[in-house]
């Protein structure tokens, strides 16, 4: 876990997905612009290989969103303004989190009803091996409680998450989309009192590697925090 720190009464909290991390290139990137324009930013983790720290076997949707809970509980009292972006499934975490203490939300090509993406179209779990086996671009094991809580999470599930958020809530999709999943339906179940905006960025994959597109994103984000200070 990290805080990069300069004195700022603002602060990004970074939300990672599934299998990722918070040295991911979208946020190692994420933490250096914002560092650059007077943000201080908060990174963490859901699971790491420290010692006593939660195992990847380990988490579940419902010990990501505590986990969220508690650091914006804690950083709250720091900052007069407090973001939160969520990648991919820290998209989702963010969603049921449902933080109304900060001033503004990016959704970054959030998972949306995970039974009907990647936990379904390519994860299998392995009797031999106690444990599931995602597929896709990236192998990767998780444990039965999330494969499980996966599948039962539909897009109802996701839509009811949805129509409670409350937060300002910017929506940025990558234009490319290897799954079945329509990320856009976050954005299109938000409450209409709900100050949102929805924009996909072309040419990009789900983690916005492809040339600089990583700067159009943060140049989004940092615009929509900027409306909300």
């Amino acid at each position: 876990n990290t805080v990069e720190v300069q004195a700022s009464e603002k602060a990004v909290i970074f939300v990672h997905g599934y299998p990722s991390g918070v040295h991911a290139h979208q946020f190692q990137t994420g933490k250096r612009f914002f560092n650059e324009r007077g943000y201080d930013v908060v990174r963490f983790s859901f699971f790491d290989t420290a010692e006593n720290a939660r195992n990847v076997m380990d988490i579940t949707l419902a010990s990501q969103v505590a986990d969220l809970t508690q650091v914006i509980g804690h950083f709250q009292k720091q900052y007069k303004s407090l973001y939160v972006v969520g990648h991919s499934y820290g998209g989702l975490t963010t969603l049921m989190a449902n933080p109304q203490s900060v001033k503004a939300v990016s959704f970054w090509d959030p998972t949306f009803g995970p039974a009907v993406g990647s936990w379904v179209e390519f994860t299998d779990y392995n009797e031999g091996v106690g444990a599931c086996v995602m597929g896709g671009i990236v192998r990767q094991l998780t444990g039965k409680a999330a494969y499980d809580e996966a599948l039962s999470h539909n897009l109802d599930t996701s839509k009811a998450y949805a129509a409670k958020f409350k937060s300002p809530a910017q929506v940025v999709l990558a234009e490319i989309q290897p799954e079945k999943m329509d990320r856009s339906l976050l954005y299109h179940s938000l409450p209409e009192t709900v100050d949102r905006e929805l924009l996909t960025l072309e040419g990009t994959s789900h983690s916005f590697v492809e040339g600089n597109k990583i700067y159009e994103l943060l140049e989004a984000t940092r615009a929509w925090f900027e409306k909300h200070p």
